[in-house]
């Protein structure tokens, strides 16, 4: 994952969740985290995923990480079910 400063990611997911909404937090790590604990609140952003009845369907979030990333983790929320056929990790200078 190479980025430079200021760049805004988008994270597009291919997926499938069932008949109820999943509150999801998407975490990143960055390279200047040295001796910290790799994700944390401040670095990450919360979402909400449609239920999408078992179809599969594309959802996109946004984020800012001030400098590379070397890292991702989605955490859905307690006692939901996803299945992901894909994620794209986009790049853009602002």
């Amino acid at each position: 994952m190479n980025q430079t400063s200021s760049d805004v990611t988008r994270l597009i997911e291919q997926l499938r969740a069932g008949d109820e909404p999943v509150h999801a937090q998407l975490f990143w790590s960055t390279r200047d985290q040295q001796g910290q604990a790799p994700y944390s609140e401040d670095r990450s952003v919360h979402f909400e995923l449609s239920p999408s009845q078992g179809d599969w369907r594309e959802f996109e979030v946004l984020f800012e990480a001030k400098v590379s990333l070397t890292g991702l983790r989605l955490d859905p929320g307690a006692g939901s079910r996803l299945e992901i056929d894909s994620i794209i990790l986009q790049t853009r200078q602002e």
